[in-house]
């Protein structure tokens, strides 16, 4: 298995958390603090709503879920506008509402993405309030194997006369690494590009395995190649004949 993330908290430059709208200390206190290695955010006598946050871009090929476990405090003036929400690529998918006590959550959100993605903790208040979240730990764990390549083949020519020479190209996608040609004729390949020479005539169906360390995929084309018979060449026989007729 391959870790996208296993962070231990939320300090922005570790773990590759970004500070988001970092502002001037007239908009927040106490924007944040450390203690062991562990990181929270906080923000009271905010003048204006500002929103305060972290984010991370993550590749989450092969990733089934993110898990998180962390805590937060919202504590607000009564009409402020006070949250504590948890996004992928900008939509909301926790948001923490318990006021005025600590709360730990622990969830897990399934993905089924590919790519680099982005992960972002964003917390908002109004005058006189705290908001307060503590990063246990974010993990986004998943394979580090390739997805298994989509194997795809041309040749040519496809017909002609015997001895017929057919060149193969490789047209997979996905990065194969080891390739096995099926000729048709009872000859193989391990060459990504081969080259096969048809001895006889006939119709051939030809396959290729493409292979990679995610998987395999195979492409078989039926009666791909035709080969023909060449032609007959005509003899003429002279007749001698000596003496008299």
């Amino acid at each position: 298995m391959g870790e996208r993330i296993v962070n231990g908290g939320f300090c922005a430059g570790g773990g590759g958390w970004t500070l988001e709208n970092e502002g001037y200390e007239e908009n927040w206190d106490n924007q944040m603090y450390s203690d062991s290695g562990y990181c929270w955010y906080a923000a009271n006598s905010w003048y204006e709503a500002i929103v305060l946050g972290i984010s991370q871009s993550v590749d989450l090929t092969g990733v089934p879920h993110i898990d998180f476990d962390w805590s937060y405090t919202l504590e607000r003036n009564s009409g402020d506008d006070t949250w504590v929400r948890i996004y992928l690529d900008g939509e909301i998918i926790r948001e923490g509402s318990t006021l005025d006590e600590e709360v730990w959550d622990t969830f897990s959100y399934p993905v089924a993405l590919t790519g680099y993605h982005e992960i972002a903790i964003r917390m908002n208040g109004g005058v006189d309030s705290y908001v307060g979240i503590y990063g246990w730990s974010v993990s986004a764990i998943g394979s580090d194997l390739p997805p298994a390549p989509v194997a795809a083949f041309t040749g040519y020519p496809t017909t002609g006369v015997a001895p017929l020479e057919v060149a193969f190209t490789d047209l997979s996608t996905g990065t194969p690494t080891e390739w096995l040609w099926s000729f048709g004729d009872g000859n193989l390949s391990a060459e990504q590009n081969p080259t096969h020479v048809y001895d006889l005539p006939g119709t051939y169906t030809v396959n290729l395995k493409a292979t990679n360390a995610g998987g395999f995929d195979t492409e078989q084309k039926d009666d791909y190649i035709v080969v023909t018979a060449p032609p007959v060449e005509a003899v003429l026989l002279w007749k001698f004949q000596f003496g008299p007729s």
